[in-house]
């Protein structure tokens, strides 16, 4: 590689800055990955929930994150904060089948319960003395009251009157206020079970928003923003603000966003009168997600993860966003590990990858060696695993099949292997490369002549796998042949269907000691979809087990075989990684990650977690060596797990790396 195309990002990457923290945990500097779909406020704390499945706490008073927990792989669409205790209740959905009620203690990160939902409800809100949890659906039955500390649902309202899509809880939590889409205001009694009063008011109010009292409601109707005396249910106000789509109250003040010019609009209301100022702000970024007064501030959350923050009258910060890099791909051998950006090469090595016994697993992580250059290809980065010192890179932008050997800091080399069209994947045994476009063909290369050896197409392949002098081959459906699974001998072509039941498969591997054929698919069972890891024996892989089954679809999910041992080690079912062998199922130690793909270097299991964060661990142990985090201005952290003969636990960083963490 020329010395124009070796551009480090960094000297300080070869010279690691030890920092040795006190014992305690320490939380990354980064915001939601996605879209954020619900924010509160409570005294100086900040809950953000997001499609990411985290739920983040930030410290309004000193601008700092609080807390950071993976509460599901599921978007979380909806929280409310226990006004007394430290905990949150949070909606979390797949907005298909899947609805669930979760309640968690957050200082302690742990879940207290969950419990099933028929549907999506309108809103989820604490009572103001934390006692109970409520939630309104789209039913006549429309109310649900649940116990805050055990999640058994409460005999408060048993008789059902329509859908609520509002609901206002007293201070003392006797008296309930609910409002109904068709403008129906009722009063009840907690404590009787029965109701107080009923009043007409208007119909179809959006976006609604109690005063601190109760006494008067805002929202949203035909494009104006209207203030209702919930005394008497009459309208005192209204005013017009095309394209309002979101609202925020607190005391006297309220804001609204308008998402036909994306503006924020601040609004006075005296009384009994609302009166819009002549000031408003951008609301800095497009695709707002929600908004939130805060004292003398307005808070706004975006679809792309961004939190601002603005006094009122000043230009508004960026108070949070998504810090890491995005991970296209990553390959492991014997030097090290090899990420791409798209446009960067990250190497990670060092002493990590020692086979020293006398060095225990904190001393191996705290010599990171991290080296970042620019690629030597113009589109998105393909990497793979050659062999133990070498990977192989490919473009998975452009039509061409030129493959790069590349070893970080020595010169590229080429392999053209005439091939016009994009590498989906590439697996290596030896001097052999093994290819699969994304025009359904597959191609075995010798690496040392350049020459083709076989080659296959057919639709939907997906996954590819080794034997003797065969290739196995996953399908993403079956068509011609009643299955998805594939054995071609690559000396006559011979195609032999293999029984499976599955509707696709998209990964496996072949245990050569133990003759087992691993495959992980999807597959139908009754009436749901499982994603189901199963073990081939027999001549022909007839015999067919299930060894981990996921109700639903992860199609995210790996699994890795230890050549050591033959255990299977797999991300399926989003809950961390499991270890499968002979003695039954183990987990890993927990990440506050979801891990994706594995890998496999030695004594290190290896996975690239669904945010681009690398969490390690000593296979042997099951325990965490270090988490990695790549940030999108090419610093870096890696926090180490508890050393084998340490009491504490520290981090690596690059020179400006440090801002990007913060001990709890």
């Amino acid at each position: 590689m020329s010395e124009r195309r070796r551009i480090l990002l960094g000297i300080f990457l070869f010279i690691p800055l030890l920092l040795f923290g006190e014992s305690g945990k320490f939380l990354i500097k980064t915001g939601h990955l996605g879209a954020i779909h619900d924010l509160v406020s409570l005294e100086n704390l900040l809950f953000s929930a997001g499609e990411d499945g985290t739920v983040r706490i930030w410290d309004l008073s000193d601008n700092k994150p609080v807390q950071a927990i993976q509460v599901s792989h599921l978007p979380i669409m909806m929280i409310a904060a226990n006004p007394v205790l430290p905990q949150f209740a949070v909606i979390e959905t797949d907005n298909l089948t899947t609805y669930r009620l979760c309640v968690w203690d957050w200082k302690r990160n742990e879940r207290i319960y969950s419990r099933r939902l028929d549907e999506l409800p309108l809103f989820i809100l604490y009572s103001p003395k934390g006692s109970f949890i409520l939630t309104g659906k789209a039913a006549w039955e429309s109310l649900t009251f649940f116990d805050s500390e055990s999640g058994t649902i409460l005999p408060v309202l048993p008789e059902g009157f329509g859908i609520v899509a509002r609901a206002f809880i007293s201070n003392t939590e006797r008296s309930l206020l609910t409002y109904s889409p068709s403008g129906l205001i009722q009063y009840w009694d907690l404590e009787k079970g029965s109701k107080k009063a009923e009043i007409s008011t208007l119909p179809e109010v959006e976006q609604i928003q109690f005063s601190t009292n109760g006494r008067f409601m805002i929202g949203i109707r035909s494009e104006r923003i209207v203030l209702v005396d919930l005394i008497s249910g009459r309208q005192l106000d209204s005013l017009a603000l095309p394209g309002v789509a979101a609202l925020s109250m607190e005391d006297d003040k309220i804001i609204a966003w308008s998402r036909d010019n994306n503006r924020i609009f601040f609004v006075r209301n005296f009384g009994q009168k609302l009166n819009l100022s002549d000031n408003s702000v951008r609301a800095g970024s497009k695709g707002l997600s929600r908004l939130n007064l805060f004292g003398s501030r307005w808070i706004s959350s975006y679809f792309n993860g961004k939190i601002l923050v603005s006094d009122f009258g000043t230009p508004h910060t960026v108070f949070a966003e998504n810090t890491l890099i995005t991970v296209r791909a990553i390959a492991v051998n014997d030097s090290g590990i090899l990420l791409s950006t798209g446009d960067k090469l990250v190497s990670i090595g060092g002493k990590l990858f020692s086979t020293d016994p006398t060095l225990s697993d904190h001393q191996r992580a705290a010599t990171l060696k991290v080296q970042i250059e620019t690629s030597p290809l113009t589109g998105d980065t393909g990497v793979a695993s050659f062999n133990n010192s070498t990977f192989l890179l490919w473009d998975s932008d452009n039509q061409t099949g030129e493959l790069l050997f590349y070893r970080p800091g020595y010169p590229v080399s080429k392999l053209d292997t005439g091939v016009s069209a994009s590498f989906e994947f590439i697996k290596s045994r030896g001097s052999e490369i093994l290819t699969l476009d994304r025009q359904g063909t597959f191609r075995l290369f010798d690496a040392v002549s350049g020459l083709e050896l076989f080659s296959y197409s057919a639709f939907g392949l997906s996954s590819l796998a080794f034997l003797e002098n065969e290739i196995i081959a996953g399908r993403t459906q079956a068509i011609e042949e009643a299955t998805p699974l594939l054995q071609i001998n690559t000396e006559t072509g011979e195609t032999v269907p293999l029984k499976d039941s599955s509707l696709l498969i998209f990964a496996l591997e072949y245990d050569f000691t133990a003759g087992i054929l691993y495959t992980l698919g999807i597959e139908r069972r009754g009436e749901r979809l499982f994603t189901v890891l199963k073990s081939h024996t027999g001549s022909t892989m007839e015999r067919t087990e299930t060894v981990l089954a996921y109700p639903g679809e992860d199609h995210k999910a790996s699994f890795i075989l230890d050549p050591e041992s033959s255990r299977i080690y797999t991300s399926l079912g989003f809950e961390g990684v499991k270890i499968l062998s002979w003695g039954g199922i183990t987990m890993m130690e927990r990440t506050e990650h979801i891990p994706r793909e594995l890998h496999i270097q030695g004594d290190l299991l290896i996975a690239l977690n669904r945010d681009s964060s690398l969490s390690i661990w000593n296979k042997r142990n099951g325990m965490k060596v270090l988490e990695f985090y790549l940030f999108q201005d090419n610093n870096w952290v890696a926090v180490f797990g508890d050393g084998s003969h340490m009491n504490h636990k520290s981090y690596q960083s690059s020179a400006g790396g440090e801002r990007y963490i913060q001990q709890k």
